[in-house]
């Protein structure tokens, strides 16, 4: 009987689930932020800030691969 680790995807849509998630992670940490804020900083989107709307979007995003 072989175990497998679960915390290591099996099948290709299970990679690319993890890579999107990891990615989606990468987004919305500081120094992508910082960088986001510092180009769109007087942008407005959806009636807020654009850095509030791009941080919506971006936790919307991972919850839904969640």
């Amino acid at each position: 009987v072989r175990i497998r680790n679960h915390y290591l995807p099996r099948t290709s849509t299970g990679k690319k689930v993890v890579l999107a998630f990891v990615l989606s992670i990468i987004l919305s940490q500081p120094p992508v932020v910082f960088m986001i804020d510092e180009k769109f900083q007087g942008n407005w989107l959806l009636g807020f800030p654009f850095l509030y709307s791009y941080l919506t979007i971006i936790y919307f995003f991972q919850i839904g691969i969640l």
